[in-house]
């Protein structure tokens, strides 16, 4: 039995999956009778620990690409600084800050010929796994390679497979070709897919590999947002998967009436999807087109907490340059900003020190993390700060200026040139 759930975006799809889980363990199926793939790394974390277990317990809850690094005796990864050798060795330019770890895909982040051409590389093998170089011209990121990298994309993609053999290496995407490769099924009953929209012809294939071998399939997207075209993800493989059973989830709690009406009105332009006749959370929203500029003019616009969705990294990085400029605090949902509560310590510090008032032991640690020790710090003073850290009378009822530190003295203004920020950005914060 094979059940499709199509849903627009707070309709409670991955709800309605974590249910259905839910109903058949209450059964008595064994844990190890069911596979649930998550998209995303942190979907698969969230949901571990809800139902309780561990990863090692979850042998078959995750990724598609974390099922076969466990399935392959997890092999040793591919990681950023293997990427940067690779690029130095060929004298690619490139700064490469993290493989994507959530998905699985690799994200171009800083806009480098390295990071263009790994991103053709995976692309062209998630396409056509069996031929990828015959697709590797067509990839997306292609486009932005220089005019010899581009000519010779096949000859560098032979150089990242010997590259990776040498060391015994293996990248995300090498993964699921493995599997894929080698017909892995994993030894269950019951499968779940979540977020279906945007899976690639990869994974599509594993994927019908592991729904032949199931007895029941449960999978759940919406084909209105399939986000990750860029890395080969087609909707039409959630509009014509084999099912015998297709529910329409109608109710969304997320979007107010306006915003889902404005939505609508682009949506409904595309043709070839699944029709949706949704109901709002309620009545009113408002829908605004503004320039992102200046922050501060954005801001102005919210009352409150205000939450920021971007489409890309590029156009966060952007804002967030803006925000930090402008002197407002953010929270990520995912990392850390720049406003870390260490950050604002060290605010905290500088203002209480125009104010000429003096310091406890941790802001005195803490200012010091961000001082060179050479040439600022007189000579054991890091050792008798540490000492001093440990009596529990001195740490917050002792208080200090930090010169008594230094081997000269400097204003704050002086120390302030040291974190680099200008003394009217700490007064304005």
């Amino acid at each position: 039995m094979r059940t499709v759930f199509f849903g627009s975006p707070g309709t409670g799809k991955t709800a309605q999956l974590t249910s259905l889980f839910d109903e058949i363990r209450d059964k008595g199926v064994p844990l190890d009778d069911i596979c649930f793939i998550t998209y995303t790394r942190p979907a698969a974390i969230e949901f571990r620990e809800r139902i309780g277990i561990t990863q090692k317990e979850a042998h078959y809850i995750g990724t598609l690409h974390s099922i076969c690094f466990h399935a392959l005796s997890e092999p040793t990864l591919v990681i950023p600084r293997n990427m940067m050798d690779f690029c130095e060795l060929y004298g690619i330019p490139t700064t490469i800050d993290v493989q994507e770890e959530d998905t699985g895909f690799f994200e171009i982040r800083n806009y480098t010929q390295g990071e263009f051409l790994f991103s053709a590389l995976d692309w062209a093998r998630h396409i056509c796994p069996d031929n990828p170089k015959s697709h590797l011209y067509d990839a997306p990121s292609a486009v932005y390679l220089d005019d010899f990298l581009r000519s010779n994309l096949e000859k560098y993609y032979d150089l990242w497979e010997k590259f990776k053999a040498q060391y015994r290496l293996v990248d995300f995407t090498d993964l699921l070709l493995q599997c894929y490769f080698e017909n892995y099924t994993p030894p269950t009953k019951i499968l779940f897919a979540d977020e279906f929209q945007d899976f690639t012809y990869l994974q599509y294939q594993l994927y019908s590999r592991f729904a032949s071998a199931s007895k029941d399939v449960y999978i759940a997207g919406d084909e209105d947002q399939t986000i990750y075209g860029w890395n080969g993800a087609n909707p039409e493989y959630m509009l014509n998967t084999p099912r015998d059973k297709k529910v329409i989830l109608d109710k969304t709690y997320r979007l107010p009436k306006n915003i889902l009406d404005f939505s609508n009105k682009l949506i409904t332009q595309i043709h070839r999807r699944e029709p949706k006749s949704i109901a709002p959370r309620c009545d009113g929203g408002i829908v605004k087109s503004i320039s992102i500029d200046n922050a501060q003019d954005i801001l102005k616009e919210a009352s409150g907490k205000t939450f920021l969705l971007f489409r890309t990294n590029y156009m966060f990085g952007k804002f967030a340059d803006l925000l930090f400029e402008d002197c407002v605090p953010y929270h990520l949902i995912k990392g850390e900003s720049r406003w870390s509560p260490k950050f604002l310590t060290l605010c905290s510090i500088f203002k209480k020190m125009y104010r000429e008032e003096p310091l406890i032991l941790p802001e005195i640690s803490c200012l010091l993390s961000y001082l060179p020790v050479k040439g600022l710090l007189k000579r054991g003073m890091k050792t008798q700060i540490e000492a001093l850290m440990k009596d529990e009378r001195r740490v917050l009822l002792t208080y200090y200026n930090i010169n008594e530190f230094l081997i000269r003295p400097l204003a704050t203004n002086e120390l302030l040139n040291y974190v680099k920020l200008p003394g009217d950005y700490i007064q304005n914060i």
